[in-house]
C-alpha cells in the first residue's frame, strides 16, 4: 500500500470543496433570481476571503426572482 490518497478520494474531496466554494451561486441559481451573474462574479472574485462569499450569500438570499 502506497501514502498517497486514491485518486477517486481527491476527486470527491474536490468537488466537495468547489461545491462549497460555489454554494452563493448555487442558491442563486435554483431560486432563479435576477443577479445570478453578481452572485457568481462576486464569490469567484471575492469568496476565497470569506467576507466575499457572505457577501454573495447575501445577495443569494436576498434578491428578486425573476419575473415569467
Amino acid at each position: 500500500m502506497s501514502d498517497e490518497p486514491d485518486i477517486a478520494v481527491t476527486i470527491v474531496a474536490l468537488l466537495l470543496v468547489l461545491a462549497g466554494y460555489f454554494l452563493p451561486w448555487l442558491i442563486a441559481v435554483m431560486r432563479d433570481t435576477n443577479n445570478k451573474g453578481t452572485v457568481f462574479f462576486v464569490n469567484l472574485f471575492f469568496g476565497g476571503t470569506g467576507v466575499g462569499w457572505f457577501v454573495a450569500l447575501i445577495f443569494a438570499f436576498t434578491a428578486g426572482k425573476q419575473e415569467e
